[in-house]
Formats: structure tokens, C-alpha cells, sequence
């Protein structure tokens, strides 16, 4: 399954955001799904606004996610909010704790 990874960013410094998705990647492909890293994705954007960032994480997630897994700390990030939200109005399914992906299939 392709599993995007929602964590918290704003406020964050760059080194703190690189190994904390780096290691929730390496987790979940462990699992044996695909992970989508919006973190990595975001470097090859160019400067956006918080809502621009926001609006292409949910069209990645619309498009391509078969599941979002949500970072600890999630709860206190706008961006993840949303897309939390924007994940139980379509339907998508959410995963909190990183063991259940082992138990999610397509």
C-alpha cells in the first residue's frame, strides 16, 4: 500500500524534520508498503505558503495515498489537522500507531 506520512513541520528545524520522516519511512517500508514522505517532497518545491503546501499534500493524498499514518504529535500541528480531517471526510483510512500497519492491505 502507498502510506503518506503526516507529521508535524511548521516550527521545526529542517535536521529535526529529515530524520524524524526518515525514520517514519524507513517504518513503514519496513512494513512492506510504499511510503510517501511529503518532507522529501517538499525539497524539490519551490517556497510556497503554508496553504500551498497544505493544498498539494492533499491532492497527494487524494491521488496516491491508500492510507495516511499520523506522527506522534500530530494533534498540535495545523497542516496535520487538516489533512486528518481531510482524511475522515473521504474516507481514507488513518493509522496512529506504526505496528498497525502491519495488519493494513490493500
Amino acid at each position: 500500500m502507498n502510506i503518506y506520512i503526516s507529521g508535524p513541520i511548521t516550527g521545526r528545524t529542517a535536521y529535526d524534520c529529515t530524520i524524524a520522516f526518515a525514520i517514519k519511512q524507513s517504518e513503514v517500508e519496513s512494513f512492506g508498503h510504499t511510503s510517501i514522505n511529503p518532507w522529501a517532497i517538499g525539497a524539490y518545491l519551490p517556497k510556497l505558503t503554508h496553504e500551498q503546501y497544505i493544498a498539494i499534500d492533499l491532492e497527494i493524498i487524494r491521488n496516491a495515498a491508500d492510507a495516511v499514518y499520523f506522527m506522534p504529535g500530530w494533534r498540535n500541528s495545523r497542516g496535520c489537522v487538516i489533512e486528518h480531517d481531510f482524511c475522515e471526510k473521504n474516507n481514507i483510512p488513518i493509522i496512529e500507531k506504526i505496528s498497525d500497519l502491519k495488519e493494513v492491505s490493500a
